[in-house]
């Protein structure tokens, strides 16, 4: 499942892109989304952990639908050969 270029270019990208996303949600969402997950059925305890883990999952997608439009849009095409 988690081979090296998973590590290397999806995992710890997305770990880094999910840094201040998972900030922010902690320190200024934290309490509605408590009392969100409270109405629901009293999850409070799972509730950050499951929130936390569904931002990183939604993050990495993103971070995956990004790159695939830089290194598909042709087959040999690059960005950083553009640099060069």
């Amino acid at each position: 499942m988690f081979n090296q270029y998973n590590l290397k270019a999806r995992i710890f990208p997305t770990i880094i892109c999910a840094i201040p996303i998972l900030l922010f949600q902690y320190f200024f969402l934290s309490e509605e989304i408590s009392i969100f997950l409270a109405f629901l059925g009293n999850l409070k305890f799972t509730g950050d952990f499951t929130i936390s883990i569904v931002i990183l999952y939604f993050v990495s997608q993103i971070n995956r639908l990004f790159s695939k439009t830089f290194f598909e849009k042709k087959e040999i095409y690059m960005p950083t050969t553009d640099f060069l």
